[in-house]
C-alpha cells in the first residue's frame, strides 16, 4: 500500500487579500518530518 504525505499552504493571502504563492522553508521540512514521525511514516 502507497501512503503520501503533503505539505500544503492554503489560501496565502497578501495584504490586499488576494491569493499569493508561497516558499517551502526549513521549518516546513521540520514540520513535515515531525509529522511523518508522529504518525509512524517510513520510506
Amino acid at each position: 500500500m502507497n501512503f503520501y504525505i503533503a505539505l500544503l499552504h492554503y489560501p496565502v493571502l497578501n495584504k490586499n487579500n488576494e491569493i499569493i504563492v508561497t516558499s517551502v522553508v526549513v521549518h516546513d521540512i521540520h514540520d513535515i518530518s515531525r509529522a511523518a514521525k508522529t504518525f509512524g511514516v517510513r520510506k
